[in-house]
C-alpha cells in the first residue's frame, strides 16, 4: 500500500482526534460538567497535532502527482471528481476524451491520493459552508460527468492560460452534472460564449436515474462577438424540484451553441423559451429524440430507424463484406457494429490529435477487401508544429490493428497549429485512391500547386505516386495534388457507371459547393466564392473566372455539408444513381438528381434531425446516416 494512504488515514485519525477534544470542551463549557476522559481528549488532540505535517506532506505530495501526471492537460487547478469516479478514471483513462490510462503508470496508493485530492475538491464545490442547496454555488463546466457527457472538447485558452471552458457544444452534444441540489432552485445562470453569427439553442434536462428524463425548459445564446468573450444568460426552470439531480444542457439547435465557462444554480426568477426538443435517457446519458414517424420525400414514404451508438461522435463509417459496419469516432476510436451490437474498441490504431474539428476521421473499406483485408483511415496527425491530415491503412485481426503502412503524410513544413479545415474523405477505385485535404485555414495555400492543402489528392492504393497526375513532373508536395483550389471538401464519392469524382465543400458564410472533380482543374478558392467572410466582409470580387471551375451547385446560404454517397441500393428505386448529401448546421438530408455532369434537381429528405455528420449505403440497400454518436437507417415505409 502506498505512503500515501497512510498518511491520509492518520489525518483522518487526527481530524476525529481533534473533534473529540473540541466537543468535550464545548460540553464543558456550556454545561458546566466536568470534562470526561480527559486523558484520552488530550492524548487524541496530540496526535492531532502529531499528524499535521503527515498531513501537509500528503497534500503535497498527491498536489505534485497532479502537477506531474495531469496538469499538463487539465491545467494548474484540480478539477473536481468524486473519489469512486476520479479513481476509475485515472487507472481506466477516457479514450474517447484522449485521456490516457495510468493503470500500469501509478500505484494504488499514488491513484488513490489523486482521487482523494479530486474528491476534496467536489465535496468544497458541492458542500458550500452550509449543508442544503447549491444556489449561488458557481459550478464549473468541466466538473462534469464524462462517461455521461458526449459532442464537447475540454479547452484551455492559447490567450489566458488561467481561462478553462468547455468547447464545441453544437447540437445533439450534451453536459451532464452530478448531485446538483436543485431545492430552492427557480433558474440557472450560465457564463457562456458564442462567436458565431447566428444563436444557439439548448435545453436543460434533470433526472434522478430513474424514469423519465424532466425537460426544465430551453434558453438561447445570443451571439458574444467571440468564442471567448463570455457573458452571462440567465434560463428559468419550468418547474421546481427538491433534492439532488443530475443536471444536463443538451444542445437542441445551432453549429456552434456555446463555450461554457461555469454555471450557477440561482434562486431567483428567470424565463425561458418553452420546449421544442426531447432527449431520451440511455445508459450513456441524454440522446437527442429523433422523430420515427414516417416521412415523405422523394418519391417514397420512410422512417428513420435507430440501429446503433458509441460513447462519443462518430466522424465516418463504411461495410465490411459481411454487412459489419465499421465506424470512426472522432476523439480516437474505432469500432465494430454487426445487428445492432458495438464491438470495440480495436486496438492498436494510430494516435491522432483531438482537437478542434481534428481527430480520427475517415474510414474506407477496399473494394477488394475480400481479397486484400486493407481498410484505409485518415486523422489529424501531430508533428512538432501542429497537425496535418494524414492517411494509413491496415488490417484487422479480431479487434486489432495490425499490418499497418503509411499512405499519405506531407512535409513537416506543412504542419500547422490551426485545428480545422482537414478535409479528411476517401474513396477507392481501380486501384487508386483520392482523397481530401482541407485549406487547414491557410486560405492563399489552396492556390499553390505545390502546397498539399486546399487539394483533392490522388495516389495508387499503396501510396505510390501516379505517373500521369497532373503535377507529379514538380515532384516534392505537389506529386499527389489532383485538383486544387478548395476551401474544405468533407465529402468526396465516386459516381456509378461513370469515371467521374464528386466533392463537396464547407463554404465560408455561404458558398458550400457541389464540384465535378477533373484532373488539374482549379476550383477557385478563394479567389472565386459564393461566400463572404465571417464578419460580413468580403472574400472576393468574383463567383466565376475564367481558368477556374464554377460549382456544379451551391448552397448561401450554407448547410454547412458534411459527407455525401451516392445511392445505388433497391429500397428506395427513385433514388438509384442520384447523390445523397448530408449537413451538419442545417441539420438536413438532401437528394440531389444528377443528369450526366449536371445537378438538375435539389431536394429535402430531412429535415431538423440533428447534425449529420456521414452518410453511407449498406449492402443491405438502406442508407446509413450518422448523426451525433448515432447511426441511423431510412427504411421504407408501405402505403
Amino acid at each position: 500500500m502506498g505512503r500515501l494512504f497512510f498518511y491520509s488515514l492518520f489525518y483522518k485519525l487526527a481530524q476525529f482526534a481533534t473533534g473529540t477534544l473540541w466537543r468535550q470542551i464545548n460540553r464543558q463549557t456550556d454545561n458546566k460538567k466536568p470534562m470526561k476522559y480527559p486523558t484520552l481528549a488530550i492524548s487524541l488532540a496530540g496526535l492531532a497535532l502529531a499528524t499535521l505535517p503527515l498531513q501537509g506532506t500528503a497534500a503535497n505530495a498527491a498536489e505534485n502527482l497532479y502537477r506531474d501526471n495531469c496538469a499538463g492537460c487539465h491545467g494548474g487547478e484540480p478539477p473536481a471528481v468524486p473519489a469512486g469516479q476520479a479513481a476509475r478514471t485515472i487507472r481506466e483513462g477516457l479514450a474517447d476524451r484522449g485521456m490516457p490510462a495510468f493503470g500500469a503508470q501509478l500505484s494504488d496508493g499514488d491513484i488513490r491520493a489523486l482521487a482523494e485530492l479530486l474528491d476534496a475538491r467536489s465535496r468544497a464545490q458541492s458542500s458550500p459552508s452550509a449543508p442544503g442547496p447549491l444556489t449561488g454555488t458557481a459550478i464549473p463546466a468541466q466538473n462534469l460527468n464524462p462517461e455521461q457527457s458526449s459532442g464537447y472538447q475540454l479547452v484551455n485558452s492559447e490567450a489566458d492560460p488561467d481561462l478553462r471552458y468547455v468547447g464545441y457544444f453544437n447540437t445533439g452534444s450534451s453536459l451532464c452534472y452530478d448531485d446538483i441540489d436543485l431545492s430552492g432552485v427557480r433558474s440557472v445562470e450560465l457564463e457562456y460564449a458564442n462567436g458565431n453569427l447566428d444563436p444557439g439553442r439548448f435545453a436543460l434536462i434533470a433526472h434522478t436515474g430513474n424514469g423519465e428524463p424532466v425537460h426544465l425548459g430551453e434558453g438561447t445564446t445570443a451571439v458574444t462577438g467571440g468564442w471567448e468573450n463570455f457573458r452571462s444568460l440567465r434560463v428559468g426552470l419550468s418547474q421546481q424540484l427538491e433534492g439532488p439531480h443530475q443536471l444536463c444542457f443538451g444542445g437542441v439547435a445551432g453549429s456552434g451553441i456555446f463555450n461554457l465557462h461555469s454555471f450557477t444554480p440561482s434562486g431567483q426568477p428567470g424565463r425561458n423559451e418553452g420546449i421544442t426538443q426531447r432527449f431520451d435517457l440511455t445508459p450513456r446519458g441524454l440522446s437527442l429524440r429523433i422523430a420515427s414517424d414516417a416521412l415523405s420525400a422523394g418519391g417514397h414514404r420512410f422512417r428513420l430507424e435507430p440501429v446503433a451508438s458509441a460513447p462519443g461522435e462518430l466522424w465516418d463509417m463504411d461495410f465490411l463484406p459481411d454487412g459489419t459496419a465499421i465506424a470512426t469516432q472522432k476523439e480516437g476510436r474505432l469500432w465494430l457494429f454487426k445487428n445492432g451490437e458495438r464491438r470495440g474498441p480495436v486496438s492498436g490504431i494510430p494516435a491522432v490529435k483531438y482537437e478542434g474539428q481534428g481527430g480520427l476521421l475517415g474510414v474506407t473499406v477496399h473494394p477488394d477487401y475480400a481479397e486484400n483485408g486493407w481498410i484505409y483511415l485518415t486523422y489529424a496527425g501531430a508533428g512538432d508544429s501542429g497537425a496535418m491530415t494524414t492517411v494509413v491503412r491496415g488490417r484487422l485481426k479480431g479487434l486489432r490493428w495490425v499490418d499497418q503502412e503509411k499512405i499519405y503524410t506531407a512535409p513537416d513544413r506543412f504542419y500547422t497549429g490551426t485545428s480545422h479545415h482537414f478535409g479528411s474523405r476517401l474513396v477507392v477505385r481501380d486501384g487508386y485512391i483520392y482523397f481530401s485535404v482541407g485549406d487547414r485555414g491557410h486560405r492563399d495555400g489552396a492556390q499553390e500547386t505545390g502546397d498539399p492543402r486546399g487539394k483533392i489528392h490522388r495516389l495508387h492504393d499503396d501510396g505510390r505516386i501516379p505517373e500521369d497526375n497532373p503535377f507529379a513532373a514538380a515532384g516534392g508536395a505537389a506529386a499527389s495534388v489532383w485538383s486544387y483550389g478548395h476551401r474544405n471538401p468533407q465529402g468526396v464519392a465516386l459516381q456509378p457507371g461513370t469515371d467521374a469524382v464528386w466533392a463537396v465543400e464547407h463554404g465560408p458564410r455561404g458558398g458550400d459547393e457541389v464540384n465535378l472533380i477533373q484532373r488539374g482543374r482549379n476550383y477557385g478558392w478563394p479567389l472565386i466564392t459564393f461566400g463572404i467572410n465571417y464578419d460580413g466582409t468580403t472574400i472576393s470580387e468574383y463567383n466565376q473566372r475564367e481558368g477556374m471551375e464554377s460549382p456544379k451547385h451551391h448552397w448561401t446560404p450554407s448547410i454547412a455539408v458534411s459527407g455525401i454517397d451516392f445511392y445505388t441500393g433497391d429500397q428506395f428505386p427513385s433514388w438509384r444513381n442520384h447523390l445523397l448529401a448530408a449537413s451538419l448546421a442545417a441539420q438536413q438530408l438532401h437528394l440531389l438528381r444528377i443528369d450526366s455532369d449536371k445537378v438538375t434537381d435539389d431536394q429535402i429528405l430531412l429535415d431538423g434531425t440533428g447534425r449529420i455528420r456521414g452518410i453511407r449505403g449498406g449492402p443491405d440497400g438502406y442508407p446509413y446516416l450518422l448523426i451525433g454518436r448515432d447511426i441511423f437507417r431510412l427504411e421504407p415505409v408501405e402505403g
